[in-house]
């Protein structure tokens, strides 16, 4: 409109101003009729003192920038937090995500501002996950774990499953990773023979713990503290190279200058079999990923037949701790452990072999 605000001659009430030349005169004078800066501000920065469209916030927050960068004008913070939601709403409508991010950036409180980006970033980062459209993530200065972090959930939406455990072990969501791996892989990995694999996989994991993680503990996997699930697996594999070691004799066993030592080694299958015993905690991953009936099945089957190597190799340094006139519990704990019946019957078979040669 160009009409005057105010009162005409007969009382009649001209229609309100709406120009922002007219509003941004208001502030120069001090305010609008009443002195009131605040609501000249306000109205300077409706999109209707520039556009037509009433949803068109470009100029509101371009205005409300500037005001902010030189200091002007001081109004409440939710009226600059409105508009920069605004805004960044219409950019999203536009397709221009990456820079609904930079006016994120512009918003004061810290952590409204990361829970913003981040969320736009899972939202639609999978949608450039090399982060080559302009702007990228990384010249804004965006965490580039919330990268993968988006990545990661895109791809368990397409049932990805490799891709989802890459990326939420690089999205540094450790608990994630370990059971994503744990019930995705690591069984179809030990039985396929892949233990190189896994370890690898595992060993990540762990490197990028943090101290406070793994002494909190998830309590998972039958572990202590953290990366529960990861240590019991290269546990099972690092003993079942060491047991292997041990079945040629105790002399040729030895790693560099220390002699090997049964009684330690028993005491570490020892608490790799009671590990393996604890039931497997459930995740939200099993709900976000459940597992095929063929996968579900196998990994009860690979925890299981790992339980059970885990007591036959027990039972095998109970052997050589006899010879040197030790007692272990490998015998007892073998009737209570759950394993496959026909697997029972052959440690059965051996211990009963081993106990006649002995007589």
């Amino acid at each position: 409109g160009v009409g005057l605000m105010g009162h005409g001659g007969g009382g009649r009430s001209l229609p309100k101003q709406g120009c922002i030349l007219y509003h941004l005169l208001q502030l120069y004078c001090g305010g609008d009729a009443d002195g009131n800066a605040e609501n000249a501000t306000e109205q300077a920065m409706a999109p209707g003192a520039v556009t037509p469209d009433k949803l068109d916030y470009r100029h509101s927050w371009q205005l409300s920038t500037v005001f902010d960068a030189l200091d002007l004008y001081p109004r409440p913070k939710e009226s600059a937090d409105r508009i920069t939601d605004a805004f960044a709403s219409q950019l999203i409508a536009a397709g221009l995500w990456k820079w609904a991010v930079y006016v994120y950036m512009h918003l004061d409180d810290n952590t409204r501002r990361s829970a913003s980006i981040r969320g736009l970033v899972l939202r639609f980062g999978w949608t450039d996950p090399d982060d080559k459209q302009y702007p990228t993530l990384s010249e804004l200065e965006v965490p580039s774990v919330w990268l993968d972090e988006a990545i990661a959930y895109a791809s368990g939406y397409s049932f990805k499953r490799d891709l989802y455990c890459e990326s939420i072990r690089k999205a540094t969501l450790f608990a994630d990773a370990e059971h994503a791996f744990s019930r995705l892989f690591a069984p179809t990995g030990i039985y396929d023979g892949n233990e190189d694999a896994v370890k690898e996989y595992y060993d990540k994991c762990l490197e990028l713990l943090p101290p406070s993680y793994s002494e909190a503990g998830d309590g998972v996997g039958g572990g202590v503290g953290g990366g529960g699930e990861a240590q019991l697996y290269l546990d099972y594999l690092s003993i079942t190279l060491d047991s292997k070691a041990a079945a040629t004799g105790g002399g040729d066993a030895m790693d560099m200058d220390q002699q090997f030592d049964p009684a330690a080694l028993s005491r570490s299958i020892t608490s790799l079999r009671k590990r393996l015993a604890m039931s497997r905690a459930p995740s939200k991953l099993d709900t976000y990923m459940p597992q095929s009936a063929g996968l579900r099945e196998k990994e009860a089957v690979c925890r299981m037949d790992m339980l059970a190597t885990a007591t036959a190799m027990e039972l095998k340094t109970e052997a050589i701790l006899q010879e040197m006139g030790m007692r272990g519990t490998a015998v007892e704990s073998m009737a209570k452990t759950s394993m496959l019946e026909d697997r029972r019957l052959v440690e059965l078979e051996a211990l009963t072999r081993a106990f006649v040669e002995g007589i």
